[in-house]
């Protein structure tokens, strides 16, 4: 069971960097994240109008199960701005396992959750 966030952007770029040298060798590459396969990135970046709407609102209600409330954009109604950094998160995760796949050829990158 996972115990905190796991950020795959930050491991991906660590990865880039770690594995450089083995651009031009002929070694198969593998590279394992442990993970529930879902990166939480997204937990800490602002929405384009700079509000972290995937933060506890420590002012607002408590829900039912015991949570609190994530903060809301008021420029942005109905979690639009949720959404939208899950999104871009989802974008710039496939951008670098691309940059990869094309730094260290596709053929021999192999990529796992």
């Amino acid at each position: 069971r996972a115990a905190s966030h796991g950020n795959y952007i930050p491991a991906l770029q660590r990865v880039q960097e770690v594995l450089g040298r083995e651009q031009s060798a002929s070694a198969q590459l593998l590279v394992v994240f442990l993970s529930d396969g879902a990166p939480s990135d997204h937990i800490e970046r602002a929405c384009l109008h700079g509000f972290q709407v995937w933060q506890d609102d420590v002012n607002g209600p408590i829900k039912p199960n015991g949570k609190s409330a994530l903060i809301n954009c008021p420029l942005a109604p109905g979690g639009q701005c949720r959404t939208a950094v899950q999104k871009a998160v989802k974008e710039d995760c496939t951008t670098l396992v691309r940059t990869l796949g094309d730094l260290f050829g596709r053929d021999r990158l192999y990529l796992t959750t």
